[in-house]
């Protein structure tokens, strides 16, 4: 389907030999029409259908995969994503996190029995990290941090999150999100995080 929505595209650009029409609206076109009808079949918004799959990590007994699955609302704009979780075994997929806006970037505990993740659900375009508890299903926000997370993961004992974060206003690097490219000199993180405790420390 894509190769032919693809070739319906070109088509229409390389055959055009007027000088553009700056007043026209291709949106009362019947192209339009047709490759709107084409994507609407595909993405299905509004279904709540998980319609494509990123950022995937495979748990620690690597039979499971969590993930950001995309749900399309609308066919502009960038679809919010939550996190999924597919079972390796047969192929089941389940949305474990509910928004709204952007839950991403989900990253196993070593005893694989909690995710932490990113969303920016209390401001939107600024991700905080969260932690889900996989058997009851409740995700609870962590400390809170006056910049962009660039990146982070679990220390091996799974007490700890080590993460990397930038002051707000530096440059965008597109990285896992971030929103710059500032580390520590030896590239080790700049904050870690104790689970359970409320506060984070920078390193030292």
């Amino acid at each position: 389907m894509f190769v032919e929505f693809s070739a319906r595209i070109t088509c229409a650009c390389s055959t055009r030999t007027n000088p553009v029409n700056r007043d026209f609206d291709p949106r009362s076109s019947a192209t339009y029409a047709e490759i709107e009808g084409y994507a609407k079949a595909w993405w299905m918004p509004g279904s709540g259908v998980v319609r494509d799959l990123s950022e995937l990590a495979v748990s620690p007994e690597g039979r499971r995969v969590a993930c950001a699955g995309a749900m399309v609302d609308k066919l502009f704009g960038t679809p919010p994503t939550r996190i999924c979780i597919v079972d390796l075994d047969n192929g089941a997929l389940r949305v474990v996190t509910f928004g709204p806006h952007t839950d991403r970037l989900p990253k196993w505990s070593p005893d694989g029995r909690q995710l932490a993740f990113l969303s920016d659900r209390e401001t939107p375009g600024r991700s905080q990290p969260y932690l889900l508890d996989l058997e009851s299903g409740a995700a609870r926000a962590l400390p809170r941090f006056q910049g962009w997370i660039e990146h982070y993961d679990w220390h091996p004992d799974g007490r700890v999150l080590m993460l990397s974060v930038a002051g707000v206003g530096a440059d965008l690097s597109g990285i896992q999100g971030g929103v710059a490219t500032k580390q520590a000199p030896d590239g080790r993180p700049s904050c870690y995080m104790e689970i359970g405790r409320a506060s984070c420390r920078e390193r030292v």
